[in-house]
């Protein structure tokens, strides 16, 4: 062989070694961009099904509060302290503190 075919046989593997590089590079790329769109799919679902648990509870607590009697006072006052609920048997109850003028 010429040193001139084995200059053209050397500068074509080294083409063909460049071009599998890009093409390794391509797919890597390819494959990083499906996963991070599988990452964000997930992210949107996970997201909606909290929302939707939200809705529920929101709706149960409306439900709730619209089976509370509602209380009336004889005077005009605001809510000085309001005791947080306290759950027995499934009956909440809560202690509201009204302080008011004369």
């Amino acid at each position: 062989m010429s040193i001139l075919s084995e200059a053209v046989l050397q500068y074509i593997q080294n083409l063909c070694i460049e071009q599998a590089k890009k093409l390794q590079i391509e797919n890597q790329t390819q494959q990083e961009y499906s996963r991070q769109q599988q990452q964000y799919g997930q992210a949107i679902r996970e997201h909606n099904y909290q929302l939707a648990q939200l809705n529920i509870s929101l709706s149960t607590i409306d439900d709730k509060l619209s089976q509370m009697p509602v209380v009336r006072s004889f005077r005009s006052g605001y809510f000085r302290r309001i005791k947080p609920w306290v759950g027995n048997n499934g009956k909440n109850n809560t202690t509201i503190m009204i302080s008011f003028t004369k």
